[in-house]
């Protein structure tokens, strides 16, 4: 739900330090993660508490037989919300704080109110009790602090959510990655930046309001809550200004940086690396050609940000995650948005590779 957050006062969390009980059949090591994390990014704060929660705000973390949460937003009155963890969640912190930030007020990404731009609902493959969860945005109820539509959103609906017969029920719109993003929706392998950036929207404005040096943050990044002089970054971007990668696999080329010409130039990445890699062009006004000569790597049902795959990040807003590809690609082709294209690739076997072929647009 990078996408919007819900606006109504009454759904908004008074307090940023909210009380948590995890009940005893849910005391596992990712729950605490989860929250860990979504503190990491933001200036939210969670206090555990050794007893449930029963006539005042907070979370109950509950063990159950499904895998969910109560509402999007803080309950009405002086109730907790609750998060229910089955064995298809409890142990993934990703999945679980997909729970969290839509209790915080996350809205579900396919309901954007920009999503018709981006996806199709199909109405006549929808369960007649699912209608509610595709119910569309608008600007007296969401708002989405000028971030754009993430395929990657770890709150999108998979392709055949609430399907009467397992049809799609929602299609993905692009010119020449329909076919990459409709894998990738519906993902609960990886937190979306946005998703943090828009809760930091949302309650976290003011956080640094006394800091003097404020830091220029990058390719979307965002003032840092917890230390207020520096940017939190897009994955894999870091450096004072997001200027710069982390820290790259041992095996990894050296050379990370290339300038687009009009001849055709490649490069590749190989075995069991994380390695990442820009191609820029030489004045901000041109546009790359991108042509994703072959990828060899493990193929999975949903693809996204995870242990096999090449991202490509060519759209403009660089704080989206970008397409991704799995398995076996031969000869695709696209064009960048901007100047700047990041390739990231996440190899699990030796034998695995990928070759990218690129030059600047005449």
């Amino acid at each position: 739900v990078f996408g919007s957050v819900r606006t109504d006062r009454s759904l908004k969390w008074k307090s940023k330090n909210i009380k948590v009980h995890v009940t005893w059949g849910a005391t596992y090591f990712p729950v605490f993660e989860a929250f860990k994390a979504i503190e990491k990014y933001t200036c939210i704060r969670f206090t555990f508490m050794y007893d449930e929660l029963k006539n005042e705000n907070g979370i109950n973390v509950l063990y159950a037989h499904r895998c969910g949460f109560d509402q999007v937003g803080k309950r009405s009155g002086k109730k907790p919300n609750e998060i229910y963890l089955g064995s298809g969640c409890y142990s993934s912190s990703v999945h679980i704080q997909g729970f969290i930030l839509q209790i915080l007020g996350l809205d579900y990404e396919h309901n954007r109110m920009d999503r018709d731009k981006y996806i199709d609902i199909r109405n006549d493959s929808i369960k007649p009790e699912g209608f509610k969860y595709f119910e569309k945005g608008n600007s007296s109820s969401t708002k989405s602090y000028g971030t754009n539509y993430d395929y990657g959103s770890i709150t999108h609906g998979l392709p055949t959510a609430f399907s009467k017969s397992g049809g799609i029920t929602i299609q993905v719109k692009d010119k020449k990655n329909a076919y990459y993003y409709q894998r990738m929706i519906g993902q609960r392998k990886s937190v979306s930046f946005n998703e943090y950036k828009l809760i930091n929207f949302m309650y976290c404005n003011k956080t640094c309001s006394k800091t003097k040096k404020k830091p220029e943050c990058w390719f979307g990044g965002y003032q840092n809550p917890n230390d207020c002089e520096k940017c939190l970054c897009p994955y894999p971007l870091a450096g004072y200004k997001c200027q710069g990668f982390l820290p790259m696999s041992y095996y990894c080329s050296r050379i990370t940086s290339f300038t687009a010409r009009r001849q055709v130039d490649f490069f590749g990445f190989k075995a069991h690396t994380n390695c990442y890699a820009l191609v820029q062009t030489p004045k901000p006004d041109q546009r790359i050609h991108i042509r994703v000569r072959r990828t060899w790597l493990s193929n999975q049902e949903i693809c996204t940000r995870d242990y096999s795959m090449l991202e490509i990040k060519y759209k403009a807003d660089k704080s989206l995650m970008g397409v991704c590809f799995c398995g076996a690609v031969y000869d695709h082709e696209f064009d960048s948005e901007s100047d700047v294209v990041y390739f990231i690739y996440h190899g699990y076997r030796i034998s695995q590779s990928a070759t990218i072929w690129f030059n600047l647009i005449e």
